[in-house]
């Protein structure tokens, strides 16, 4: 016995494509949102600061300053 193929009809179409749209809008708004909560935690910890008194390895000596 062969089944028949029902594809969908252009409302069930755009249907399927909104709620694509939705979910992958929604995916990135929680990524925004974790990246902020991290930018946020890495400023309360002084991060930035750190960062500038922190030499590079690859940095030439400095002698007499």
């Amino acid at each position: 016995m062969r089944k028949s193929l029902r594809f969908p009809t252009p409302e069930e179409m755009r249907a399927i494509e909104r709620a694509a749209r939705r979910a992958r809008a929604e995916a990135v708004a929680r990524l925004l949102a974790a990246a902020g909560r991290q930018l946020k935690e890495l400023i309360v910890r002084g991060a930035t600061v750190l960062a500038d008194k922190v030499r590079r390895a690859d940095a030439a000596p400095r002698y007499g300053s």
